[in-house]
């Protein structure tokens, strides 16, 4: 893909984890969208935040929730 590494960071909370992805201005939508979808097909990422700055930057922030299993003692 054409996106950096540095360019996406993960932050966790307690019950959510959250994806935040800065596009460059000039990028073309058509391949955002693509990599918005598959991020949500694959990983389960939802959109939570879009932030459209004055000079084309894009700002996108996508969460998922935490799943946390819980060991059953099976008599």
């Amino acid at each position: 893909m054409i996106f950096l590494r540095q360019a996406i960071e993960i932050q966790t909370t307690n019950s959510y984890e959250y994806q935040t992805i800065r596009i460059p201005k000039g990028m073309r939508i058509n391949i955002v969208r693509s990599m918005l979808v598959e991020r949500a097909e694959m990983g389960s990422w939802i959109l939570d935040r879009v932030r459209i700055y004055p000079d084309g930057r894009h700002l996108v922030t996508l969460r998922r929730r935490i799943i946390k299993p819980q060991l059953s003692l099976a008599n």
